[in-house]
């Protein structure tokens, strides 16, 4: 971990003592999850791939926290630089991980950087682009799917009480240790604060863009951002059960096509 920036990134698979072929993958967990939310995957690709993940600043131990996607990319922008001075940059993001994906790529691309890929896994669409040419229009608030906690079906929305509580508390994210799992729903929170907020920019390299079997979003929706060649892929599972396994692997199926048109080299293993 990554004391610096308050234990914000992890080497989930280290690189393995034979050589490396394949680039590194930098992991970006989604909202209210650690990096090693990231780990079940790595673990269904190659023992010689490296892997690394990036969670909140502040999610363990104390790091002043971040307030936009634009200051999240910054930070993890400095630590990727530092970790993997040049590329190719293979990017992956989970749910809110993926918006924090796509500003890194496009980062690095106007640096000059080769970024061959994004994936974005059961990343839902911001509420700020609008509707692609044809597309309908989004349902409702179009709130992000919780992530790691899925509330109960039907459950009732929070009381002002609550609500006040949950402002006062997320003003504190990374400030204040929570317990676990008051620490998680704060992150969410202020995740989702932050993807509402989000106006994704375009990027034109390729995207991989993967939606578990019960994502509502039509995806002609990132047509407005994703102005490269970008393919949907449908996997069984939920929002957070596609990161584990039986789910996860298709996803990391997809992965290792991925990272092997990187290095052609490379042998595909399990």
């Amino acid at each position: 971990m990554d004391d610096e920036l308050g234990r914000s990134v992890a080497s989930v698979r280290p690189p393995a003592s034979a050589p490396v072929v394949r680039p590194p993958l930098w992991c970006f967990a989604g909202g209210g999850a650690p990096a090693l939310s990231m780990l079940p995957l790595a673990r269904a690709l190659p023992a010689d791939q490296p892997v690394h993940a990036w969670q909140a600043p502040g999610y363990e131990g104390r790091a002043w926290p971040d307030w936009s996607v634009a200051g999240a990319a910054t930070r993890a922008l400095r630590t990727i630089r530092r970790t993997t001075p040049c590329g190719p940059f293979p990017l992956v993001g989970h749910s809110f991980g993926g918006l924090l994906a796509l500003e890194v790529a496009a980062r690095l691309t106007a640096a000059g950087q080769d970024v061959p890929f994004v994936m974005l896994l059961d990343t839902v669409v911001p509420p700020t682009l609008p509707a692609a040419p044809g597309a309908p229009a989004p349902v409702g608030d179009d709130r992000p799917i919780p992530e790691p906690m899925d509330g109960p079906a039907g459950a009732s929305a929070p009381d002002l009480r609550s609500r006040l509580a949950m402002h006062l508390m997320v003003a504190g994210a990374g400030l204040v240790e929570y317990s676990p799992g008051r620490r998680d729903a704060v992150f969410w929170e202020r995740s989702l604060r932050m993807t509402n907020r989000h106006r994704p920019r375009p990027w034109s390299g390729r995207v991989i863009l993967v939606m578990a079997g019960d994502n509502p979003d039509d995806p002609r929706r990132w047509e407005t951002v994703l102005t490269g060649p970008f393919e949907v892929h449908r996997v069984a599972g939920g929002h957070s059960s596609i990161m584990r396994p039986p789910f996860n692997a298709p996803i990391a199926q997809l992965l290792l096509t991925e990272l092997d048109a990187v290095a052609p080299g490379a042998a595909v293993t399990a």
